[in-house]
């Protein structure tokens, strides 16, 4: 089993004026020399992960421009999830989703009802991945349509 990098029963300070359903400006960096061990740097995390630095971008510009070419369906559980208030017990109100839970459903909602290809960073060394195009592009899925 692979070890954890926080302890479980160690809390993680707090970042000041991060607000968790806001888009994340700021994270903790390990910092033996800080009395916490930890330091907060500027910007967002960054992801090692293949896709997500593109997926990001995709994504955020996609929420900028009004969520273009998503059905009115999704529209409508965006708006319903991310700007308007709810109430949720042992919540104080108003409940709000973090950041990473929004971004999560409208990358679904995005990649699944996407009119244009991902572009993908280059290929491992080990060799392209079949399922990519000779242009290193994934064309978008068009297999499912339940999803709004």
């Amino acid at each position: 089993m692979a070890e954890a990098v926080v302890g479980y029963r160690r809390a993680l300070p707090e970042i000041p004026g991060r607000r968790p359903w806001k888009r994340p400006d700021r994270h903790l960096v390990k910092d033996a020399d800080h009395r916490d061990g930890w330091r907060p740097a500027d910007g967002r995390r960054p992801s090692e992960q293949l896709l997500v630095p593109s997926l990001r971008r995709e994504v955020d510009s996609w929420r900028s421009a009004g969520y273009p070419g998503a059905s009115p369906v999704a529209l409508r559980l965006f708006e319903y999830w991310f700007e308007e208030d709810h109430e949720a017990p042992g919540f104080d109100p108003p409940f709000r989703y973090h950041f990473g839970q929004r971004e999560a459903i409208e990358t679904l909602v995005w990649l699944e009802g996407a009119e244009q290809a991902v572009v993908l960073p280059p290929a491992p060394a080990s060799g392209k991945p079949e399922a990519y195009a000779s242009d290193g592009r994934i064309p978008p899925s068009r297999t499912t349509s339940a999803i709004p």
